[in-house]
């Protein structure tokens, strides 16, 4: 059965996990007050068909593990690994898409967008989709340089890397994409916190899926931090 319009009736679950963080328990509330690494997030979503009309059945897994490493010079390396799979009937409006942050411009100054911690800069949106994927990023900040007392600016060197497969993509019909078998990379710099908060931050494709000219493989963005 071929649909153009849908219903989809979803259940989701989603569970954090601290083991290293120190806590505050007050009558009103238990209150996370020194950060631990590693942290673990899953989620599962379910799509079910029997209730409220939906459409489609699929259950959807997510794992997360965040590491990071503060150092007393106060520089930090962050690891960020991401694994996702789906199974049984779904829409591709509910397959994985590696979070792309690249809008479908020709001109590299009409792309500049805010950078995002696990997006993939240099990433077309709808370019890519698979039903099961892994994706690493790597991060490693330097000590922030004191130009003044207001103005520290920090460099971040960015690796990111994504691969994944799409068992059945012809049943999704109407649509072009590619799926990530061949393994996506980029990486970049960052300068954050140059002024109020506001930085830049550029990224490069390369790899399996580099393309042709200089100015599609490459993503300037801006950044923005807000420190609290």
């Amino acid at each position: 059965e071929t649909l153009e319009n849908y219903n989809i009736t979803e259940a989701s679950l989603g569970l954090s996990w601290k083991p290293f963080s120190n806590y505050l328990s007050t009558p009103e509330k238990v209150q996370e007050i020194l950060t631990g690494y590693p942290q673990f997030t899953a989620q599962i979503d379910k799509g079910i068909s029997t209730f409220l009309n939906g459409d489609f059945d699929y259950t959807k897994f997510g794992l997360k593990v965040n590491y990071k490493i503060s150092r007393l010079n106060q520089s930090n390396s962050e690891i960020i690994l991401d694994g996702n799979y789906v199974t049984g009937d779904f829409p591709l409006t509910h397959a994985f898409n590696a979070n792309p942050n690249n809008p479908n411009k020709e001109e590299v100054i009409s792309r500049v967008s805010i950078a995002g911690k696990m997006a993939f800069e240099t990433m077309y949106f709808n370019e890519f989709y698979s039903d099961r994927q892994v994706s690493i990023h790597l991060r490693h900040q330097l000590r922030p340089i004191k130009l003044s007392e207001k103005i520290k600016p920090e460099v971040v060197f960015v690796s990111s890397h994504v691969i994944g497969d799409f068992k059945n993509p012809a049943v999704h019909q109407n649509i072009q994409f590619n799926t990530l078998e061949k393994g996506y990379s980029e990486s970049g710099l960052e300068i954050n916190q140059i002024y109020s908060g506001f930085g830049l931050s550029l990224a490069y494709r390369y790899g399996a899926y580099h393309l042709p000219t200089f100015k599609e493989n490459f993503s300037l963005k801006c950044t923005f931090l807000l420190k609290i």
